[in-house]
């Protein structure tokens, strides 16, 4: 059975002709069909959008920890030293539901970086990805917009202890944990979400660069809070700081 009235689609076209795939699964609760890879997913699709609010969780826990173990001794860890800014740039990968409007699209993000207390910092981000639809339209009598996601948003960084894992080609890098919230705007190619609260979290891992900047590489899991469903994204990017 095929479902109508696909976001981007043209009108009268069904699901299935949007983009056809096979049906193999369906998720047990809502009863919402899923094809491809997508249906042999099920417990990682589940467990996925928790992820921003554990890693936020985490990353409040450490900074409490942190806090209280080291009051007395000097900063350290990745971005410790001083403020400064930074920017990246990668993909943003869609999850679940939204993987079957969306492909891969870029990201990118610029960020204020402030030393709060011990090695904790405070980051504040602007961000942007554009996510082409998996099949776009051939109608030239039908306009369809690529997903957009722009918004603001707030995290803590924490550094996990002090020793650094050895990457090759790439040096000793610093691992940490990263989680916030913000605002987001998404444009979808029938219409505009505004003011759409959005957790996020992840790891990362921070080195050395000539000049005391820093390189970084980072993964992390968004959850978005969309009309009528819950949108998961997987940003991964590497940044500069300044």
């Amino acid at each position: 059975m095929s479902r109508t009235g696909h976001e981007g689609a043209p009108p009268g076209e069904t699901f299935a002709d949007f983009r056809p795939r096979a049906v193999v699964d369906a998720n047990p609760v809502s009863g919402v069909r899923y094809g491809g890879s997508q249906g042999r997913c099920t417990v990682f699709r589940s467990f996925l959008p928790r992820l921003p609010r554990l890693g936020l969780a985490l990353c409040l826990s450490a900074a409490v920890t942190d806090l209280v173990a080291q009051s007395g001794s000097p900063r350290r860890g990745p971005f410790a030293t001083r403020p400064a800014i930074a920017g990246t740039l990668g993909v943003m990968i869609p999850t679940g539901q939204l993987a079957d409007r969306y492909d891969w699209g870029p990201a990118f993000k610029g960020a204020l970086h402030l030393p709060l207390f011990r090695s904790v910092l405070f980051v504040g981000e602007f961000s942007y990805a554009r996510l082409p639809l998996t099949a776009p339209s051939t109608d030239p009598n039908f306009v369809v917009r690529d997903g957009r996601l722009l918004g603001g948003s707030t995290h803590l960084l924490v550094p996990l202890g002090g020793s650094r894992i050895p990457v090759p080609g790439l040096g000793r890098g610093a691992p940490y944990v990263i989680g916030g919230v913000g605002l987001f705007q998404f444009d979808r190619p029938t219409r505009t979400e505004s003011n759409r609260l959005g957790f996020t979290g992840g790891v990362g891992l921070s080195f050395d660069a000539p000049g005391h900047h820093e390189a970084f590489v980072e993964a992390r899991a968004m959850t978005l809070a969309l009309t009528g469903q819950t949108g998961v994204m997987v940003p991964l990017t590497v940044g500069f700081r300044w």
